[in-house]
């Protein structure tokens, strides 16, 4: 409003210096006709005057282009500030519904901004973090209600530790990252990852349940007397316990898991390790390319001169 007002001022001085001019102008044409008329050897007086008269007009012309050139500048500057206010309650509104915190402090540690959601996310007292609020202040109080978390009394964020985390009383975590603006001070970022934590410690006690179940199982395949395979629809071996190796009597890596068990029963008849009887061969066949509707039974010999009794169950 005042920058209106000194804009208006100055238009205003400007018209009034234009009227003034016109009005010399036309006084001193008159005086100069009325002397004429009189005295046509007053013309050295009426060529002063004219003089005088010039340099008063373009004296009045340099006042107005003076004056206007302050009114643009006025108004340069008020639109400026009329941008700046703009943008600045623009930043402000972006701030204020973010789902981040966000703290502010000047080169000399007074605070300069806080959000809402930071105010939230630290559970700070209201009046406390305000503008111009030393950064003292509030670690102090953090410090004696216990908010500053694992960092143990002192925040010790900064260039050397731009993220960090603190682990509320409440169980809530907060991520602190740091950044130090170039213009300085310190702008710090608090986001609450309490469910992201809580969700990477369900996925990792999975883990755990499955490794351990795993173990179980391995465990316990590895310690059976009977030898134990499991294929995969497209005949390839998912899982092959340790007697089944020792009974299969195959090397070791054509029965590692991703292995096609079909080639692993072409090496076995040209071992001549599958007997004699086509139906054997029949059923060994059968049982990889999943042709058996039920269940299979067969025998064959070892290399050890034992018979090896092979048990085929479909899986669904």
């Amino acid at each position: 409003c005042l920058r209106a007002q000194r804009i208006t001022q100055l238009r205003s001085l400007g018209d009034l210096m234009v009227v003034l001019g016109l009005m010399f102008v036309r006084i001193g044409f008159r005086i100069v006709d009325a002397m004429i008329a009189q005295n046509a050897a007053i013309g050295f007086i009426t060529s002063l005057f004219t003089l005088v008269i010039v340099a008063g007009l373009g004296f009045v012309g340099l006042s107005i282009a003076r004056e206007r050139s302050a009114q643009r500048d006025a108004a340069r500057q008020l639109a400026a500030a009329r941008r700046a206010d703009m943008a600045e309650e623009s930043l402000g509104q972006v701030f204020e519904n973010m789902a981040q915190g966000i703290m502010s402090f000047a080169p000399d540690g007074r605070l300069r901004f806080a959000n809402a959601r930071a105010i939230e996310l630290l559970g700070l007292p209201p009046g406390l973090a305000v503008p111009g609020q030393p950064a003292g202040e509030i670690r102090a109080w953090q410090i004696a209600h216990g908010m500053l978390g694992r960092t143990d009394g002192a925040d010790r964020s900064g260039p050397s530790r731009p993220v960090h985390e603190r682990t509320l009383p409440d169980g809530r975590v907060i991520e602190v990252r740091t950044a130090m603006p170039t213009s300085g001070g310190i702008l710090r970022i608090y986001t609450d990852i309490t469910d992201r934590r809580q969700a990477e410690r369900e996925v990792q006690a999975a883990l755990d349940r499955a490794r351990a179940a795993e173990a179980t199982r391995a465990a316990a395949l590895d310690n059976i007397s009977q030898g134990v395979m499991l294929l995969a629809p497209d005949g390839r071996i998912l899982l092959t316990n340790e007697r089944a190796q020792d009974l299969i009597g195959a090397p070791a890596e054509m029965l590692r898991p991703g292995c096609r068990f079909g080639a692993t029963l072409d090496w076995l008849e040209a071992q001549g390790l599958l007997g004699d009887d086509p139906e054997v061969h029949a059923l060994a066949r059968e049982a990889v390319e999943r042709v058996a509707t039920g269940p299979t039974v067969y025998e064959r010999p070892t290399t050890r001169g034992r018979i090896l009794e092979v048990r085929t169950t479909p899986v669904p």
